[in-house]
Formats: C-alpha cells, structure tokens, sequence
C-alpha cells in the first residue's frame, strides 16, 4: 500500500503538463496599489473623487497589500466606456456572478434614513440596474432595515435580515442562474429574487463605491478583490471563497480560486493544477466516502495527515491541515526517500 501511494505522488508530479481550462473570470480588480484588471476582459477603469488605493485594510486572506479606499465624497472606480458599459450589461443581463469584499466605516443605520450607501452599482438605478450596499430603510431592502441588501433590475432583495456592521469586512456576492438571482452575504445566501427580463440601462458607468446615475449615495470605507464571473457560480463555489480567505491561512487569489473550482468540477483523477509550489487533484479516499480536492494524493501532508478542501456537499473547508508551500523537487526527494525506506522493508520482510 505505501508503495502503491508513492507511485500515486510520482504519476502526479508527472502530470504536471496537464492544461485545464480556466473557470471564465472576466473582470478581476485586486485594487493593489492599481486599477488593473487581471481577468480575461483586461478592462480598466478610472479614479474619480479623491479614490486611491490603501495599505490600511485589506480583504482576510488577501495576498495583496491595498485595497480601494473611497470616503463618501463623490469617490468611485468605474468604466465609462461606451464598449465597456455595453459588454457588461450583455454580461450581467445573462448567466453570470459578481464577488467582492468591502468594509465600511460606518454603518447600515448612519447611511441616512431612506438612502444606500452603495458598494457598487450599474445603469439607471432600481428597475433598470444592478447594486448592493447598506440599506437604511430603502425599498430596496424593505423598508424597515438597516442590513446588507440590493437589486437587480426590477426586483430589490429586500430585508435580508444580515446587519451593515462599521469596522467589519463582508464578502458579497450576486449570481444569476437563468431567472434566479441570488445574493450571498458571507458566504451564506441571504436572499433570493426572480427576473425574467433583465434590462441593465447603458447609459451610466459602471461604479465600484457609489451610485451610478448621479455622485452621490457613496460608500464610505474600503473595496477590495472585485471579481465578475461569466456563470453562475454554485451555492459551495461561494462557501469556498469566504471560508478560504477567512479560515484556510492561505493567500486568498480569485484567479488561483477558478483553477481550483475547474479541477473540482471536472471530477477528473488525472488533472492537476499546481498553485505556490502545491500540487492539487481530484481524488477519492480508500473507502470512497470522500470525494474533493487534495494535495498530492491527500496523503502527503508534512505532518502525515490527509490535507483536502470539500465544496463538493456543501461542506466549505474541510480541513485545515494544508502544508506550508513546499518546492517540487524537495515533494520528490521526500517521495524518494519514502520509496526507499518502503523498499528495505519490502526486503527484510522476504
């Protein structure tokens, strides 16, 4: 059996050129210290207001080292391109998922009764845009929160019942799966509405940290980790993205994340992507109760235990027993040195 399992580590470092396609991130904006869009699109935006970029907080489990700070005053990220604005309303009209973090310094109930502090927003407001932010007795949210809430198209999400807390970091995310739309609140889904016929107005740019449609309604705090999706991503994808970056100890990347949700969904023992010196794979355990991602073949932890993530049932982080990035060539000298250890037994039993 430890032979067997060597021989396993062997087959997956030789497996290393597999290629998977990447899960379709369109627009990813980190906000390190730059606007730059890593995703497939390359879309940049601009800095309006007195917007910049911060050192002060940044998202849990960022591996960057900024975020994008807007204060309340007019300041915002966003795309005004007529190009731009006509792609991403073909985009969000359709299949598709936004995710970010933000963190506000003040909360739901100090917006101004009746207003949004917005953390982002597209088009021509409710009825023919796309938002979230903190609700402060708006329709939108039902009127009586203060709570994390938004809108897509006609439809507000309504009282989510999730509080707009000051000082605190929240991951959002909103997917559109054919006509349900889903708003996720760290990690957990909050609301749920339906629409048939989305109309995302064009005519207004898309902002990350205040209204669309006129300055105001802004966000005051920080943005950070913006990414859009063109699918809709699963109920366990969302889990997985707030339990990484808030549970794991691993450097919280969207892109690396995709690569992961790729190997996961594809089921497929042969693939592997390999992310900061690890090697992962889909794998199932001896007993074949277990089935998820593994480093290695889910047996080769530096402290000899199994080390995995599970999104597959629902489950979030299954373990947090994940090794220290660790280079190739010492995984094979460590498999190496295991082979002949396996060996010299094998001999002095016969």
């Amino acid at each position: 059996m430890q032979i067997q399992r060597i021989l396993t580590c062997f087959a997956l470092l030789a497996l290393l050129a597999t290629s998977l396609q990447a899960a379709p991130l369109v627009d990813y904006w980190r906000f390190d210290n730059n606007g730059n869009n890593s995703g497939t699109s390359g879309r940049v935006g601009t800095l309006e207001g007195d917007a910049g970029f911060s050192n002060a907080q940044v998202a849990p489990g960022a591996g960057s080292s900024h975020s994008l700070q807007v204060d309340g005053d007019t300041d915002a990220y966003i795309l005004n391109s007529a190009i731009d604005r006509t792609n991403l309303s073909n985009l969000l009209e359709g299949n598709s998922s936004i995710s970010f973090w933000a963190r506000s310094d003040v909360s739901a109930a100090d917006v101004g009764s009746g207003s949004i502090g917005y953390m982002f927003d597209f088009g021509e407001g409710h009825g023919s845009g796309i938002g979230a932010g903190f609700i402060d007795n708006h329709g939108i949210g039902g009127n009586n929160s203060d709570a994390i809430s938004g809108y897509y198209t006609n439809n507000g999400f309504g009282d989510t019942g999730v509080a707009g807390n000051a000082d605190q970091w929240y991951h959002v995310a909103m997917t559109r799966d054919g006509n349900l739309v889903s708003l996720y609140i760290d990690g957990a889904l909050a609301a749920t509405t339906n629409e048939a016929s989305p109309n995302i107005n064009t005519g207004r740019p898309f902002s990350i940290g205040r209204q669309a449609k006129s300055i105001d309604r802004e966000w005051e705090g920080f943005l950070d980790e913006f990414g859009i999706f063109s699918e809709a991503l699963s109920a366990e994808e969302v889990s997985l993205i707030n339990d990484v970056a808030r549970n794991s100890g691993l450097d919280y990347d969207l892109d690396e994340l995709n690569q992961l949700f790729e190997l996961h969904d594809s089921g497929d023992s042969s693939a592997t992507v390999v992310l900061d010196d690890l090697i992962w794979t889909y794998f199932v355990d001896d007993n074949g109760t277990f089935a998820g991602l593994g480093i290695g073949d889910g047996e080769f932890g530096t402290d000899g235990t199994q080390s995995f993530l599970n999104f597959g049932n629902g489950t979030g982080l299954a373990t947090l027993l994940i090794p220290e990035p660790v280079s190739i060539a010492i995984w094979s000298l460590f498999g190496l040195g295991l082979a002949g250890f396996g060996y010299g037994r094998t001999r002095r039993k016969k």
